[in-house]
């Protein structure tokens, strides 16, 4: 009788790409899958006052998440890849300043949308002062 070992599950690593026609195209995995993901969706009512909510205009989503990166282990700058998170904010200048569109996927979830918040905070440095981790905030809002 043989045992077989099973084959090690699929990892997927979360990423962000542009899904717009802007140039140029951003496309990368972030380093460790976020924890969590959080989905939410906003109304805006129509009307003055809490009494004359007529109904409602707009409904909008948002997705937020916390993503870690970390260099540790090259020795690089880590802002190298978070900057490809802040690429992501800087609009596409043809034919007018419009956000870009991007895409974040993690497995059979995805989320279109604007980055609309990006917050890093670098926690970790090398003796020479090279940043190597950062805990980045991201907010994408649905367009």
């Amino acid at each position: 009788m043989s045992v077989e070992t099973p084959a090690p599950p699929d990892l997927w690593l979360a990423g962000f790409k542009t899904v717009d026609k802007s140039s140029p195209a951003v496309n990368f995995p972030v380093h460790f899958n976020p924890a969590s993901l959080q989905y939410t969706v906003s109304d805006k009512e129509q009307g003055q006052g809490a009494k004359n909510k007529e109904h409602v205009s707009e409904t909008s989503a948002q997705l937020s998440m916390e993503l870690v990166f970390d260099t540790t282990d090259s020795g690089r700058d880590v802002r190298l890849d978070t900057g490809e998170i802040v690429k992501l904010l800087s609009p596409d200048f043809k034919p007018k300043m419009t956000p870009r569109m991007v895409e974040f996927s993690w497995g059979t979830y995805s989320f279109t949308g604007v980055i609309e918040q990006y917050k890093e905070t670098l926690d970790f440095f090398s003796p020479s002062g090279v940043p190597l981790r950062a805990a980045t905030l991201v907010g994408v809002v649905a367009m």
